[in-house]
Parts: C-alpha cells; sequence; structure tokens
C-alpha cells in the first residue's frame, strides 16, 4: 500500500499530492497494478480534506496514472506515467524492424504512372488548391465504392477523408470528445489508439478479453457503473492479439452498444486481408459507428489516405477538425489513390500481397514450430505469449541488441491489469524473405534460450 513520504508543499496540496504519486509512480516505488488507498484513507494518511483527496484522484485519473476498479478498489495502471506513441522519434533504427507493420511497398503500382494518369484529366488546378475538407465529392463517391467492399452501404455525403487512420483517431479523439470522457477498449489495444486519447485527455477503460476479444459481460458492467461515451475495436482481426470475433460475439456486443447509446469506433486497416465482408461490427449500427479504412496498408502509403464511414450528425464535426488542423488532405494524393482504385492497380496489388503475407506466416509457423502463438493469413502480426519466466519487455530489448525490433505488450495494455508477457511480432517490416528468414531464427533462438 502506497505511504507518501514527502510532497512539495510550495505547491497547490492536491496537486502536491499527484505529483508525489507520479514521482512514485516513475522510481518504480509504486509498481503497475498495485493498489493504492481509498479517498478517505488517502485523507487520513496526508491529513486533506475528503474532498481534496477526490480531487488528487481526479487529476491522478487524467493523467493515465490510476484506475479505478468498481467493487476492487483503486490501482496503479499498467502504463502509468508511460507516453504512448505509435512512432518514438528518439528510438535508432534497426536492421530488421519487426515492430510497426510496414506494409509492403514492392507490389505497389509505380507512382509516376498513376500520377501521370490523374494529372492527364485537365485537373490541376482542383488538385493543387485549397478544397472542401471533407474531401472532393467525387473522391468521396470513390470512397463509398471502397468500402462497399467491406460491406458498409454509406453514402457518399457520410464520407470523411482523412490523412491516414492516425489522423482520424485523432479527430475522433480530439473533436467528438470532451477531457475525462470514458471509452471502452479492450485491455490490449493499437497503440495509435491510447496516443490520440491521451493528447486528448480521453480515458480508455480496458477490458477483460478471451479468445474473442471483449468479453461483453465486462462491457455491460461497465456501463452500469460508470459513464460510457464510445467503444473502440479492431476491425475483423484484434491488434494485437489477433483475436478473431464470432457472429454471436458481435451480435451481443452490437446489443449492449445500441442500448447504452455508445459511439463505435471500428478501425479496420487489415480489412483488406479477410476472407469475408462481413465480421464487423459497423454495419449493424450504421447510426452510431465511425468505421475507419486506411489504404496505407494497401498501397502507397506515404499517400496517407484513408475513407471515414460518418454518421450524419458528426460529419460536421469532424470535417471542422480538419479544417482545423490542416485545412484540407492533399486532394492530389487523394486523386491518386482514388486513380489506384478506380483502373484497376489496387486489385492487383491486394492479391499480391495476400500472397505475400502468408507465405510470411507459413516462414514464422515452420521456424516457432513448438511454441505457442496466434498467427492468421488476415494478419500481419504475430502474437507470441512468453512462458512465464520470460519478462516481455526484457527480451524487447534482448533482440534490439541483435538489431531486431519488437513491441512487448506492455506498449499495448490499458487499464490497472498488468500486462501478459507476450510480444507482437510484424512480419511486413523485413523487406524480403531471406532477411525475415534470419531474423526470425534469430528471434526464435533468443526466445528458446530465454526459456
Amino acid at each position: 500500500m502506497w505511504n507518501i513520504t514527502t510532497i512539495d508543499t510550495s505547491k497547490p496540496l492536491y496537486l502536491a499530492v499527484v505529483e508525489a504519486l507520479e514521482r512514485d509512480v516513475r522510481s518504480g516505488t509504486l509498481h503497475p497494478g498495485e493498489q493504492i488507498p481509498t479517498c478517505r484513507k488517502l485523507a487520513q494518511i496526508v491529513g486533506i480534506a475528503p474532498g481534496t483527496a477526490v480531487r488528487v484522484y481526479r487529476e491522478a485519473e487524467n493523467r493515465g496514472l490510476i484506475s479505478a476498479v468498481v467493487g476492487r478498489g483503486t490501482f496503479i495502471t499498467a502504463d502509468a506515467g508511460k507516453r504512448a506513441a505509435v512512432i518514438d522519434v528518439e528510438q535508432d533504427s534497426l536492421k530488421w524492424d519487426m515492430g510497426a507493420a510496414s506494409p509492403l511497398s514492392k507490389p505497389d503500382p509505380l507512382l509516376s504512372i498513376v500520377a501521370r494518369k490523374s494529372l492527364h484529366k485537365d485537373r490541376q488546378s482542383a488538385l493543387m488548391t485549397y478544397s472542401d475538407p471533407q474531401g472532393l465529392p467525387e473522391h468521396r463517391g470513390v470512397g463509398a465504392d471502397w468500402l462497399a467492399r467491406f460491406g458498409l452501404t454509406v453514402p457518399p455525403k457520410n464520407i470523411v477523408i482523412t490523412a491516414g487512420a492516425q489522423h482520424a483517431l485523432w479527430l475522433i479523439c480530439h473533436c467528438l470528445f470532451k477531457s475525462g470522457d470514458r471509452i471502452a477498449t479492450d485491455h490490449l489495444i493499437y497503440m495509435g489508439m491510447k496516443a490520440a486519447a491521451q493528447d486528448k485527455g480521453v480515458r480508455l477503460e480496458g477490458l477483460p478479453m478471451d479468445h474473442e476479444g471483449m468479453l461483453p459481460n465486462e462491457l455491460e458492467v461497465l456501463c452500469k457503473r460508470q459513464h460510457i461515451k464510445g467503444i473502440y475495436v479492431s476491425g475483423r482481426i484484434q491488434n494485437p492479439t489477433n483475436a478473431p470475433m464470432s457472429h454471436e460475439r458481435r451480435l451481443a456486443l452490437c446489443d449492449i452498444i445500441r442500448r447504452h447509446g455508445l459511439l463505435l469506433i471500428e478501425n479496420d486497416p487489415q480489412g483488406f486481408l479477410s476472407d469475408s465482408p462481413d465480421h464487423l461490427l459497423s454495419p449493424m449500427l450504421p447510426a452510431q459507428s465511425i468505421y475507419i479504412s486506411s489504404l496505407s496498408k494497401i498501397f502507397l502509403a506515404g499517400l496517407r489516405i484513408a475513407f471515414v464511414a460518418v454518421p450524419s450528425h458528426l460529419v460536421k464535426p469532424l470535417t471542422q477538425g480538419i479544417a482545423n488542423s490542416m485545412v484540407c488532405v492533399s486532394p492530389l494524393c487523394v486523386e491518386i489513390a482514388a486513380e489506384s482504385i478506380l483502373s484497376g492497380y489496387v486489385d492487383e496489388t491486394i492479391q499480391q500481397k495476400q500472397v505475400q503475407i502468408a507465405k510470411r506466416v507459413a516462414l514464422f509457423r515452420d521456424i516457432f514450430v513448438g511454441h505457442n502463438f496466434v498467427s492468421s493469413h488476415q494478419s500481419m502480426y504475430v502474437w507470441l505469449p512468453l512462458p512465464h519466466t520470460m519478462s516481455a519487455a526484457n527480451l524487447e530489448v534482448d533482440a534490439a541488441k541483435r538489431n531486431i525490433r519488437i513491441f512487448n505488450s506492455e506498449r499495448f495494455v490499458v487499464g490497472a491489469v498488468p500486462a501478459p508477457e507476450a510480444v507482437r511480432v510484424a512480419l511486413t517490416g523485413v523487406a524480403d524473405m531471406p532477411n525475415l528468414r534470419r531474423a526470425l531464427h534469430t528471434l526464435e533462438r533468443l526466445v528458446a534460450k530465454t526459456a
């Protein structure tokens, strides 16, 4: 149990206690998942008013330091004091990057060919100036047709074009939520959502998971005990665990989302790898869901384009967010993306990437035979649980010493429960198969040696 030693009395009392808590988290005096005193007990220990203690815990929660679990108490969050980041700009580059899922660029359509076709339409003036922040009407039309591939029937007026999925998540958190609002998520989620929420001060409520992802009964309990405004899910297959969601699970979650009036945020960057268009929640809840289809993992990632399906009443707030943050997404980049889709280049690219990713998954399975892992031909990642005697954080460090980047589970965790000992391995960051084979053999030896 936390025992405060010193506080800075030159500051407001509630803030001094919060900073003492943050100091002890960063120093390792307090550990992830550790229980701390109740507000009433804290008031007695420090000698402050109960109302001040409540203010302490409210501020600590806003900073992501603590998480209250109804009926159990208040705990240090699993990622307390750690800054969420999609890309750590201070990290050194490594030879074999299997942390983030880089798109396989070799099968991409030739930019010069697609760009030439785009510019030959005598549209330079429309493509090289400020345009509608929501996106040009013809581009939104292409976006609507694109989303139809994934089972969504959305009119062009409900399409918002963003500079990739990360931009969409940032806009959602900043334009549709207030600091202190709560969004339900899986216990382990995509780092980009953590970063976007943290920037705005939105509270993510991590829920227990099983082999299909989020547990509906846990979501129901949370909604009854807290004021939850939204829910974030990872599309067809859970990121980072590769948990596939059954139809029955989707129906159960949709029922809860509908009854409690939650805003569903469904991020589906790997949807193009799916063998079925009916594995989503958004088509079941069109009036209260935002579906994000980024093109970055599919082709020409540098264009930074995503088509986002948005309910009518939320189109203007998100469009205003685009206008405020970047005026508009580059019309030229969207035109190139649209031309790639309309000309059929993207279909060829998808087929080639599906084949390549399947080969990489098979290679991992061959090298890690005998190990416990979760892989899928619908995912660019492999989720690799480790023996209880191994530290995922230490494995990430040891792999980096051998020029291999992987991400340990602490990067993805949300809530008070500590992260499991596991790592996520991206199979697309190493450009060619011979180097991928060498990197995977090195990693497998490291895991086997440490186990």
